[in-house]
């Protein structure tokens, strides 16, 4: 199942939205104005649905960790 990845702005790294290509919250989520915690830099990062791609290799595992940041 590959991981959706976005790119940090800051490091230009690849990393993970928090997100699987198959899961069924990434089908129900907006095409726009979503939130991820970046794993590269520390920051929260906006992106959307068309910003993002599945992993085609296993990513860094430091690089998957995100805390998906809840909506207030």
């Amino acid at each position: 199942m590959p991981f959706m990845m976005m790119t940090c702005v800051k490091t230009g790294k690849a990393v993970s939205t928090g997100h699987t290509s198959e899961s069924k919250s990434f089908a129900g989520i907006a095409a726009s104005g979503n939130k991820s915690r970046c794993s590269a830099c520390g920051g929260t990062h906006m992106w959307n649905k068309a910003d993002t791609w599945p992993a085609t290799e296993a990513p860094d595992p430091v690089l998957l960790r995100v805390a998906r940041v809840k909506p207030r």
